[in-house]
């Protein structure tokens, strides 16, 4: 157990003065998998494609519906039949309840509730929202974040 006494001897400062790390030297070797990371993560935007990007980056509709009898996310999907369509339930805390989250390319919201709800009648949907997406405008996102990240690269490279 330490007492007042031996904590009061000991000081960040007295730790440090001794310390003698050689930051510098392994900087290549740093930089070196800090670029084969960045690789990897920019392979796997690549790989996915537009799927990588969400409603923001590439445009599109975004449903909510509400529902009085959950269905799964594979009926969804069947029903709607939108390729690549994203499908997933939320639960909304404040409200305490679920509500399923469809995002689908631009105008194919509407088409893609119709369905749903000829297909499954017994769910009981009704819509909480639809927001549109126009792709003009996730271009410019996307043309900033890839800015920002070129920008962030270029800091992170070494001076010397």
């Amino acid at each position: 157990m330490l007492t007042k006494s031996s904590t009061s001897k000991l000081s960040m400062m007295r730790l440090l003065n001794r310390s003698q790390f050689d930051f510098m030297k392994g900087r290549f070797v740093a930089l070196v998998v800090s670029v084969f990371l960045i690789l990897i993560a920019v392979g796997g935007f690549v790989q996915k494609g537009q799927n990588a990007y969400g409603v923001d980056f590439v445009g599109g509709d975004l449903l909510t519906l509400s529902f009085t009898q959950k269905i799964s996310e594979n009926q969804v999907r069947a029903a709607i039949g939108i390729p690549n369509a994203g499908v997933q339930y939320q639960r909304d805390y404040g409200n305490n309840r679920e509500d399923l989250t469809i995002r689908t390319p631009s105008d194919q919201a509407e088409d893609a509730e119709a369905a749903l709800m000829r297909a499954h009648p017994e769910a009981g949907f009704q819509r909480l929202q639809l927001d549109k997406v126009q792709a003009v405008i996730g271009g410019e996102f996307k043309n900033k974040a890839m800015l920002a990240l070129g920008l962030g690269m270029i800091g992170i490279l070494p001076t010397s």
